[in-house]
């Protein structure tokens, strides 16, 4: 059941999810029906979690473990690290407005893949204001494959850094994304795929970069 397609929707979204959680834990309909998602509630000084695989020092919130993690609220100077060697991590962005002057504003040092959901009518803002760029600045930067998908809308600005990067895959599968970068909009040391959503690129270096581009859906607009 895995290897049918599935719609690139919100129910879609959902019902892969499920199949892939009871398939892959080897769950039973009532333990799934159990399961609750993490919660991350960002407030400049007082963020807090709801449930295990994340902490909060100060304006970080660090992710350790594989898990759906949900985050809702805003840090007008902090940053978002996921650090879950081997593990799937997906980011639920349900009304986010994160900043960010030093390092990336979502950084991502060790997964086995990591998607940006972006909740169903969400209007998310993530932004990079520090001049730092190459390994240190940029809006998402992620070690692993990277995803945005969803349908929820997303606006991320870098003053010198990428707006998305992965070290390996980038794929925008959903979304209505607006990019604006010192550097590159959307850049992948791997492929980088855009199969779905609708994606502007505005004042960038490059705005997408990958070494294979390859646009099979969705509506993509880049002025650099």
């Amino acid at each position: 059941p895995l290897d049918q397609p599935f719609p690139d929707d919100a129910a879609g979204l959902r019902d892969h999810a499920i199949l892939e959680v009871l398939y892959g834990c080897g769950l039973r309909v009532s333990e799934l029906c159990g399961l609750d998602l993490l919660r991350v509630s960002l407030a400049d000084g007082a963020s807090t979690v709801e449930g295990p695989g994340a902490t909060v020092d100060g304006d970080a919130v660090a992710v350790s473990a594989g898990g759906t993690y949900v985050l809702a609220g805003s840090l007008g100077d902090g940053s978002v690290v996921v650090d879950a060697p081997g593990e799937e991590v997906v980011l639920v962005l349900d009304g986010v407005d994160l900043g960010s002057t030093a390092a990336a504003a979502v950084q991502v040092d060790a997964a086995a893949s990591v998607a940006v959901e972006l909740a169903e009518g969400s209007e998310n803002a993530v932004r990079h204001t520090g001049t730092a760029d190459g390994e240190d600045g940029g809006c998402v930067r992620s070690a692993a494959d990277l995803s945005v998908r969803g349908e929820g809308s997303l606006s991320a600005s870098s003053d010198a850094g990428d707006c998305l990067y992965s070290d390996g895959d980038l794929t925008l599968e959903g979304g209505t994304c607006e990019l604006s970068a010192g550097d590159d909009g959307a850049h992948a040391e791997g492929a980088l795929t855009v199969s779905g959503g609708s994606h502007t690129v505005t004042g960038c270096t490059e705005g997408l970069e990958g070494a294979q581009v390859v646009v099979t859906g969705g509506e993509v607009a880049v002025t650099s």
